[in-house]
């Protein structure tokens, strides 16, 4: 942590930075020069370009999505007021993940399928509701739409499925799953769900 009066101090060591109050007129890039991992909690924009190492994102504040740079392919969104992206494609993140965000539209995920083209995992929660959840994991698993996709982790919703060692016959009779050629592995342990194709 750096003392609101030191502007000077330069961190090379450092590869994660936490912004979560003001940082005007403190050169956080120049100072943190190989920050790999950066969250911003703040409602304050931030040059994100400047930070030349920058691989993950960690955020609040959608304000800062149209700043991203081609070299961020990790994203997280922390938002529980919903995800609102602008008309930007951020075909260069690989990986998704939002918390504290709870899909309860179908339509998210087509939404998050046309922002983020090239995804190859997806960390995503879904309301208690079976027909919501199962809709999505059609349009996740579609592979015309996303042929890169390899790894979601979400919650288990449908109440009514017990036999959680059979998930991935349930996801095969009950997923655009069963149009897909290739093997995939699935693990459901009640509480969530974990499918690798």
């Amino acid at each position: 942590m750096l003392a609101e009066n030191d502007t000077t101090s330069i961190c090379p060591k450092a590869d994660s930075l936490t912004i979560v109050g003001p940082y005007h007129n403190m050169n956080l890039s120049a100072r943190f020069p190989n920050i790999r991992t950066l969250t911003v909690l703040t409602i304050e924009t931030l040059d994100l370009h400047k930070f030349r190492r920058l691989r993950h994102l960690i955020t609040d504040n959608m304000e800062l999505l149209p700043h991203l740079t081609p070299r961020i392919h990790t994203l997280t969104l922390i938002n529980k007021n919903g995800i609102h992206l602008s008309s930007t494609i951020y075909s260069y993140v690989h990986h998704l993940i939002i918390s504290k965000f709870f899909v309860n539209d179908p339509n998210t995920i087509t939404a998050i399928q046309r922002y983020f083209p090239n995804l190859h995992s997806l960390d995503i929660q879904f309301v208690s509701n079976p027909t919501i959840f199962r809709d999505s994991l059609d349009i996740l698993f579609d592979a015309r739409q996303w042929p890169d996709f390899k790894l979601l982790r979400t919650n288990w919703v449908d109440e009514d499925f017990y036999h959680y060692h059979l998930i991935k016959i349930w996801l095969s009779d009950n997923t655009e799953l069963k149009s897909r050629s290739d093997d995939f592995y699935a693990h459901c342990d009640g509480q969530s769900l974990t499918v690798w194709l």
